[in-house]
């Protein structure tokens, strides 16, 4: 992982959380979160393989090439407006649509790396 990616990772570490902590504004907030950082560097990030989450409870499902987000799994049964929101930061941020998943799934693999995985996917979960 080069030190463009690591910096947008970030990007979308801040960005989860905020958006558990502060629902209703979190779009709001994405945008004056999205001004601290350098998406110029965006295109250095070299998409690998990465998870396949559920976009409700945030349960990996499996890999594949650039990551993706399902709607609901079986576990949860619950609708995500996961494609929204990466639709809002794609405009934000002036990424492309591979590029934000990519990006999003790395920051929440990067947070369940942690310890205690449960108390992050406690914060994750909507």
């Amino acid at each position: 992982m080069n030190k463009q990616e690591q910096d947008l990772i970030l990007f979308f570490k801040l960005y989860l959380l905020a958006r558990k902590w502060c629902y209703v504004d979190y779009m709001a907030n994405a945008r004056l979160l999205a001004t601290w950082f350098n998406w110029a560097d965006a295109p250095l990030v070299i998409i690998d393989n990465a998870p396949i989450y559920c976009g409700s409870c945030f349960e990996e499902k499996g890999r594949t090439f650039g990551g993706t987000f399902s709607i609901s799994c079986i576990h949860c049964s619950h609708d995500s407006n996961m494609a929204y929101e990466i639709q809002q930061i794609c405009r934000i941020t002036g990424i492309n649509w591979n590029l934000c998943i990519y990006l999003m799934v790395s920051a929440i693999e990067d947070i369940y790396k942690c310890n205690n995985v449960k108390a992050f996917q406690n914060l994750l979960h909507n």
